[in-house]
C-alpha cells in the first residue's frame, strides 16, 4: 500500500448528515469516520468483477491521510482483501455510490474468499444527497463534475473512471506499474473530492451558503427537509429567492417556501408567497396556481380569489392546445363549477338573512 497526506481543514461535525445514512438506532454520528473508493476490473458488476485498487481516507490530526491498496495479481486477492478489511475497520463509512456498488462488491469478494467483511455501524452513500442538491443545475452528479463545478478543484487531466479496467488489464499483461499510475492518481483525487464534498454538505445543512446559486439552494432545502432540518430548509429557500436570476427560479423558490409554511399550518404566509410566485412570471406555473387556489378555497375561505385563479388557469390552458391540456382543463372546469355553486349558495344565504326594507 501507498500512503499520502493532504492538508484539510477541521471538518464540521458530521451530525447534520446522520439522517441521510438511515441509521439503525443511532442518534449520534459514530466516530471516527473514513472515506473509501474502489477501482474495479469492470463497470457493470457481476461475479467476475473485482476491486484491484481500494483507497481509504481518514483524518489524522489536521490532515486527511490517504492509504491505497493495490491487488498485484489475481491469485493474491484473499491476502489483498484481508489487508483492506483491516484498514476499513471503523465505526462509520462515507462513499459515493457505495451503498449499491462499492460496499456490496467488497463484501461479496470477502465472503467468496472466507474473509470476514468489515461491518461499520453506519454507512453514508453521498451520491443521492449530491443528486438532490446539484443535479437541478448541473444535470449530472458525477463526482468529477462536482469537484470542479462545486468545490473549485482543477479539472483532472488523467484517465477517467471508465478507463480503469483497461489500465489494470495492461498492468497484468505487462507487469509494469506505469499502467497503474493514472489509476492511483484518479482514486486519490476522488477520495479528496469525496471528503471535501462531505464537509461542504455538512456545513451547508448547518448554514445554507448565501453565495450558492438559487437552484443549488432549492436542492439543499429539499435535502434539509429530508433530514428533519426545517429551519435550514426555510433559510435556504429564502436565500434562493434572493439569489434567483430568472423569474422561473424565483417562483420555484417561493413555491417551495410556501409548501413548508403550509406544512407548518401557516396558511396566510403560504398564500402570500404563492401570490408572489404566480405574479412574477408572464406564464405562471399551473401547479403554483393550483396550490394557491386550494389554499384560498379550503384554508382561507376566499372563494372569489379562488375563482379568479381558476379563470386565469383556464385562460392559460387555451394556449396549450389539446392533448394533456384537455385533462387539466376538465379538472379546472370542475373547480370553477364548484366555486360558482358555493358562491351562489353563499349569496342566497346572505339574501335570506336580510330584513326587508
Amino acid at each position: 500500500p501507498a500512503a499520502a497526506a493532504a492538508g484539510a481543514p477541521s471538518p464540521p461535525p458530521l451530525q447534520p448528515l446522520l439522517a441521510l445514512a438511515r441509521p439503525r438506532g443511532l442518534d449520534r454520528w459514530p466516530q471516527p469516520a473514513l472515506w473509501f473508493d474502489l477501482e474495479t476490473t469492470g463497470l457493470g458488476g457481476g461475479a467476475g468483477v473485482r476491486a484491484f485498487l481500494v483507497g481509504v481516507a481518514r483524518l489524522e490530526g489536521q490532515e486527511l491521510a490517504v492509504r491505497q491498496h493495490v491487488l498485484p495479481d489475481l491469485d493474491r486477492e484473499a491476502a489483498f482483501l484481508e489487508e483492506v478489511a483491516r484498514d476499513l475497520a471503523a465505526p462509520s463509512w462515507v462513499t459515493y455510490n457505495g451503498r449499491t456498488f462499492d460496499a456490496p462488491l467488497l463484501r461479496d469478494r470477502c465472503t467468496l474468499h472466507g474473509v470476514e467483511p468489515p461491518a461499520p455501524l453506519l454507512e453514508l452513500d453521498l451520491l443521492p444527497a449530491a443528486r438532490a442538491v446539484w443535479r437541478r443545475r448541473l444535470g449530472s452528479a458525477a463526482l468529477s463534475r462536482l469537484a470542479t463545478e462545486v468545490l473549485g478543484l482543477p479539472p483532472e487531466d488523467g484517465p477517467g473512471g471508465g478507463e480503469m479496467p483497461a489500465l489494470y488489464a495492461a498492468f497484468l499483461a505487462e507487469g509494469d506499474p506505469f499502467w497503474l499510475a493514472g489509476a492511483v492518481q484518479h482514486n486519490r483525487v476522488d477520495l479528496l473530492a469525496l471528503a471535501s464534498l462531505t464537509w461542504e454538505l455538512a456545513a451547508a445543512l448547518e448554514d445554507p451558503p448565501p453565495s450558492w446559486p438559487a437552484p443549488d439552494l432549492i436542492g439543499l432545502a429539499r435535502l434539509a427537509e429530508r433530514c428533519g432540518r426545517l429551519p435550514a430548509a426555510l433559510l435556504a429557500l429564502e436565500r434562493a429567492a434572493r439569489r434567483a436570476e430568472r423569474p422561473g427560479e424565483r417562483a420555484a423558490a417561493l413555491a417551495a417556501l410556501a409548501r413548508l409554511h403550509k406544512r407548518g399550518r401557516r396558511y396566510g404566509a403560504a398564500a402570500a408567497l404563492l401570490e408572489e410566485a404566480v405574479a412574477a412570471p408572464v406564464l405562471p406555473s399551473l401547479t403554483h396556481l393550483d396550490e394557491l387556489a386550494k389554499l384560498q378555497e379550503h384554508r382561507l375561505g376566499d372563494l372569489h380569489r379562488a375563482l379568479a385563479l381558476t379563470e386565469r388557469a383556464l385562460r392559460l390552458l387555451t394556449l396549450q392546445g389539446e392533448g394533456r391540456a384537455a385533462l387539466a382543463r376538465a379538472a379546472w372546469e370542475r373547480r370553477r363549477a364548484r366555486l360558482l355553486r358555493r358562491l351562489a349558495r353563499a349569496a342566497a344565504g346572505s339574501g335570506r338573512g336580510r330584513r326587508p326594507g
